[in-house]
């Protein structure tokens, strides 16, 4: 899985999520920096307010190809094609210049059946949209973490300071689930830890899941050279057997990295966003609590070092990274260049979370599905099981399915893994 161009920017030593847009602009190259779709340029500037989805999303890929997008996100009814159409600039088309990406959406491949598949089963039991019972995963958490804040200030507990930094991380994870969707509150959780749901929208979202483990998945090249997971015959000795230690310093500071990031923007970036002072709540909480600001601000960097370090384990351990899944540099998995195909290859489910809505919810459960309808609701994947597993049987599209444990063994593994399969 090859693109034509890799952006020039994605080795460069500072990389942010907006450094990441303007490298997929460049390698895009889409004319009048408008908006593509497959062959087909779009202007959809009118369109954003109109979007089911949220303006957001459309105003972050301005100037981009956006077929991935477009295909993952929506049924691609003839309704939608034919509103998609209504944006048409016929005078722009790109004919003559190819998609930057090897991904490929036929209407008899993989995904599309897949999806056309999955979406007349979730017709049939009301639709994408979730149940209250992630809606109460999320605000149970996050309630817990006020709790357990508390508490910690009560009893001068920095054990339970670091119990309320878990139930902060797994409140963080869950309202993953919501920033893939129509912006909702609930996203902003993620926002209590200095982390950005407006960035993972960019960095997760529209990176991360639309082309994981290749060479524009910034959740990969974000962590290099600290740790390289694409394997590599250049690799380090350190990179390779020391990461597999050092990392879990990485873990524990990441958020602390990012608290400094929003620091900056809020202080020099014009374009700075109101949900970016959110976490300066918990340190308010923590202070407040213990009545000194000394004291609360130890109490809460126990508890976001706690958050950190649960939060990056969990996400580098979820799905993506085993010597036996895809990472960029290994031969194809299947025959076609099918996105839906390609995502499979490049994810993995653990049994262990599976069937469990909690852990699916804290764990990033359901991944492959995930990955393939990343806007339908976390309570709702398990429907489509079934259907997937069938599916993949029909096109012979290989289905991963491991365990916790041998998912985070597996991670220490691929660091080290400098040989393509």
């Amino acid at each position: 899985v090859d693109f034509l161009r890799v952006p020039s920017n994605r080795d460069e030593a500072l990389k942010t999520p907006y450094s990441w847009l303007r490298g997929k602009a460049e390698v895009d190259a889409v004319p009048g920096g408008l908006w593509r779709v497959h062959d087909a340029v779009y202007d959809l500037s009118e369109f954003a307010a109109l979007h089911p989805g949220g303006a957001e999303w459309i105003g972050l890929s301005r100037g981009t190809d956006i077929t991935e997008a477009f295909e993952a996100h929506h049924p691609c009814t003839p309704m939608y094609l034919k509103m998609l159409a209504k944006y048409h600039r016929h005078d722009l088309d790109p004919a003559t210049h190819p998609r930057n990406s090897p991904f490929t959406f036929a209407p008899d491949g993989f995904y599309c059946v897949l999806r056309q598949r999955a979406w007349a089963v979730l017709q049939a039991h009301g639709g994408k949209r979730g149940t209250w019972h992630t809606r109460a995963i999320s605000d149970c958490l996050l309630a817990l973490f006020a709790l357990l804040s508390l508490a910690a200030c009560r009893f001068d507990s920095y054990a339970l300071a670091a119990l309320a930094g878990v139930a902060l991380a797994m409140g963080a994870i869950s309202a993953h689930n919501f920033f893939h969707q129509r912006t909702t509150w609930r996203m902003f959780i993620l926002d209590l830890t200095g982390l950005s749901a407006h960035e993972w929208r960019i960095t997760h979202a529209i990176s991360h899941h639309l082309f994981p483990n290749t060479a524009l998945d910034v959740e990969i090249s974000g962590l290099e050279p600290l740790v390289a997971f694409l394997p590599s015959k250049s690799k380090s000795t350190l990179q390779r057997y020391g990461a597999p230690f050092y990392m879990h310093l990485f873990y524990c500071v990441y958020m602390f990295r990012e608290v400094a990031f929003r620091v900056y923007r809020v202080a020099a970036c014009a374009d700075r966003r109101p949900e970016e002072v959110l976490w300066v709540l918990p340190l308010l909480l923590f202070v407040l609590g213990r009545g000194s600001v000394a004291g609360g601000a130890a109490m809460w960097a126990v508890m976001l070092m706690s958050c950190s370090l649960w939060f990056v384990w969990v996400g580098l351990t979820a799905a993506h990274h085993h010597p036996e899944v895809w990472h960029s540099g290994d031969s194809a998995r299947h025959p076609s260049s099918d996105w839906g195909a390609c995502q499979m290859a490049a994810v993995a489910d653990r049994s262990d979370v599976t069937g469990n809505l909690f852990l699916v919810t804290t764990m990033y459960g359901e991944h492959p599905l995930h990955h393939l309808f990343p806007t339908v609701d976390h309570s709702r994947l398990h429907l489509l099981r079934d259907t997937l597993i069938s599916t993949c049987r029909e096109f012979g599209v290989p289905f991963h399915n491991r365990t916790i444990a041998t998912m985070a063994a597996g991670k220490y593994r691929q660091m080290m893994r400098t040989e393509t399969h």
